[in-house]
């Protein structure tokens, strides 16, 4: 782990991202593997959840960059 303060945020940062990015790949997965059998509600919190952390991992990998700009 980095020692700088501003480099170990933007390092943590990035590995939220990912962890996040995961977690819309999972769920990605688990709608595509949904069916008939699931109700309706089950597939829209699927949606709602994806779509959250999409933009989470967006947003968290911008702040890094910029995080890591300003170290440069």
């Amino acid at each position: 782990m980095p020692t700088d303060p501003l480099t170990a945020h933007a390092a943590t940062l990035s590995a939220d991202a990912a962890a996040v990015s995961g977690c819309a790949r999972r769920l990605r997965a688990l709608a595509s593997a949904a069916d008939a059998a699931f109700p309706a509600w089950f597939a829209e919190a699927v949606s709602a959840h994806l779509t959250a952390c999409t933009i989470a991992a967006e947003d968290l990998s911008r702040a890094a960059e910029e995080l890591a700009a300003l170290e440069a």
